[in-house]
């Protein structure tokens, strides 16, 4: 997994939440990295996709990326190629595809 680090870039999540995006997967459709700040400043870590969808968390945990700060991100992680791969979704296993590929 390669992430860059980038300066903590402070947003919202669409319940309010206080959330700090703080790096980005080049590897992974979940591609930003961070953490949302809920109940008392518990830091919990998360995964969002470019458009702000969280990875496994209901729609509250989704990131407001319509902020120029995390426009801005979303526009570089872009730059870099991040949020480009997909998710392993077939029902063959990987190692028939890599032998049926070779």
């Amino acid at each position: 997994m390669a992430i860059v680090l980038i300066a903590p870039v402070a947003t919202q999540t669409k319940n309010g939440d206080p959330a700090e995006v703080t790096g980005i997967d080049l590897t992974d459709p979940h591609c930003l990295r961070g953490t949302i700040n809920t109940y008392g400043a518990v830091k919990v870590a998360m995964r969002w996709t470019l458009s702000g969808l969280g990875r496994g968390t209901g729609e509250g945990c989704n990131l407001n990326i319509t902020t120029p700060e995390m426009a801005g991100v979303v526009e570089v992680a872009k730059r870099l190629g991040a949020g480009l791969t997909t998710a392993h979704s077939s029902s063959v296993p990987a190692r028939r595809l890599r032998t049926a590929m070779a």
